[in-house]
């Protein structure tokens, strides 16, 4: 009896957390669905995006800042506190070593790649826009289901850069062509690009799933 309240319970905390994440004033359809208590919604690409960033307890919070291939958030993102600036490393999608998303949310969940983030951009209509009195965009794919991606800036060393203004958000993907650089999603309310950037600086993490 007891053990069988017990499992009523974490399963009741577990349905809380999927349901905090939930796109409230996006899509409601059945193209939206559950991995281990995390919120994906099927935007009609190669890959279903969650619905809040990690660390988040709903799609219009920030979540927390990760420094590229760390899986802890810290009080200084500086390069001296960097565990792999300068290293020489493949793509940690999926990596349990480097992949914040697979570490912390399990099952299939993983960091999004550049090139999925590239078709995120390119294959889905991007409005600016304000939700949970945040800023970013409401990104609405084929499907015509949509995520929000909040603009929450970046932290360099132990301050926060252009909140509200723009948005960064890491892919698993490193440059190949400088090893204390990987690629990011960087957004504005005018523009929106895939670029490479110094891997010790925070930024957000928004997870995909298969």
């Amino acid at each position: 009896m007891i053990k069988n309240i017990k499992i009523c319970i974490m399963l009741a905390i577990l349905s809380t957390v999927a349901i905090s994440c939930k796109d409230k004033e996006g899509d409601d359809s059945a193209d939206s669905g559950y991995v281990n208590g995390h919120e994906y919604v099927d935007l009609g690409l190669s890959v279903k995006w969650a619905t809040c960033n990690v660390g988040a307890s709903s799609m219009s919070d920030s979540g927390s800042y990760y420094a590229w291939g760390e899986k802890e958030t810290k009080l200084d993102y500086a390069d001296i506190y960097s565990t792999t600036y300068g290293k020489g490393m493949s793509d940690i999608s999926g990596d349990l070593a480097y992949d914040v998303v697979r570490a912390k949310w399990g099952g299939t969940w993983r960091m999004p790649t550049k090139a999925e983030f590239e078709e995120l951009s390119t294959q889905c209509s991007w409005k600016w826009t304000t939700q949970g009195g945040k800023y970013g965009y409401l990104i609405t794919g084929p499907s015509d289901n949509s995520i929000f991606l909040p603009a929450a800036g970046w932290k360099h060393s132990v301050d926060t850069y252009r909140y509200s203004e723009f948005g960064y958000y890491w892919t698993s993907t490193p440059n190949d062509d400088d090893n204390k650089k990987s690629y990011y999603m960087d957004f504005s309310s005018v523009d929106r690009g895939v670029y490479s950037y110094q891997r010790y600086d925070g930024l957000q993490i928004r997870a995909v799933t298969q």
